[in-house]
């Protein structure tokens, strides 16, 4: 469609015609020197106006006159009321074939459609709004996207949403995770009723955070499940500053002080007995009691726990007392 009167100047500058090839516009008749060039027959010829749902019939049966301004040029316009349309040619295939309404008053329900007119031209008409030419340069139309033209360039960045996958993803798997913060975590963990398949995620607040109170006591299958879930370096380091049964490495030095402690006293070389005597008084500082005793093989992997009761310490390591 024609977008201003420069494109329709040069549409007739190209000697095109809204008439069609081997026509020609002339301002009279007069100008034609060859009177076998025309004749003064006249010849009736119908377009159809159509204004698509611009405007319904009803509005348009209300008007009872119209303004049409350049229908001889590939841009008319037509005003109805206040309203302003373009129309543009659309062009067609043969002629257009305007039919009537005839009823028969015997048979009212059936009308007959006989044909009244043929039209050789199609306008289609849009509403405008026409502005000054000043106006248009102080104020000028938004830029129209061309994303939104159909058939138009595509642009390099759109803006669309993608459909949302179904299904669970490739490598997921439904097994329950906990997440241990704390040692006040482990506490409160109930081991017993968590199931075989869980994945027990320790951070490292956790493993080097405060251990466990003396009186917490530990069976053998929480000791080790807890034990299993932790890898060789993330075992979970006491660090009391007091000797006690929640510390055998501490336990262990108080009975080696204990034990030196008695051997300058009784001069050097005491007998085994006396260091059985002061490894039981260094135990006895430390606090006879019950402890669960974990430990590795020589290959890394974890030992199954003991439960000791009255358990002696001597040098660095813990041994059972008899």
């Amino acid at each position: 469609m024609l977008q201003s009167s420069e494109d329709a100047q040069a549409h007739l500058e190209t000697g095109q015609s809204l008439l069609g090839p081997g026509w020609r516009e002339v301002e009279s008749f007069e100008d034609l020197t060859d009177e076998d060039e025309y004749t003064t027959d006249e010849e009736e010829l119908y377009a159809v106006l159509d204004f698509g749902q611009a405007i319904d019939r009803q509005q348009m049966q209300s008007e009872s006159t119209y303004q049409l301004i350049g229908l001889d040029t590939p841009l008319p316009f037509i005003k109805l009321g206040n309203q302003v349309y373009q129309g543009e040619m659309s062009p067609l295939i043969g002629d257009e074939v305007i039919l009537g309404m005839v009823r028969d008053p015997a048979n009212p329900t059936k009308p007959s459609h006989v044909p009244l007119h043929t039209a050789s031209r199609h306008l289609l008409f849009r509403p405008i709004v026409l502005k000054s030419q000043a106006e248009a340069e102080i104020n000028p139309p938004p830029a129209t996207s061309d994303a939104a033209t159909p058939g138009g360039p595509i642009p390099e960045e759109a803006t669309f949403a993608l459909p949302k996958p179904r299904g669970r993803p490739k490598g997921a798997t439904s097994r329950p995770r906990i997440v241990v913060r704390s040692e006040e975590d482990v506490r409160n963990m109930d081991i017993g009723s968590l199931p075989d398949n869980i994945i027990i995620d320790i951070e490292p607040l956790a493993v080097h955070g405060e251990p466990l109170a003396p009186s917490t006591r530990l069976t053998k299958l929480q000791a080790e499940r807890i034990v299993l879930g932790l890898t060789a370096r993330n075992r979970i380091k006491r660090s009391h500053d007091t000797p006690g049964p929640s510390n055998p490495v501490l336990v262990s030095q108080a009975g080696r002080r204990a034990r030196e402690r008695a051997a300058a006293a009784a001069g050097v070389g005491g007998s085994g007995h006396d260091g059985e005597e002061a490894d039981m008084e260094g135990n006895a500082e430390a606090g006879p009691s019950e402890d669960v005793i974990v430990s590795r093989t020589r290959d890394g992997a974890p030992r199954a726990p003991s439960k000791a009761k009255g358990q002696g310490y001597g040098g660095d390591r813990p041994c059972s007392g008899r």
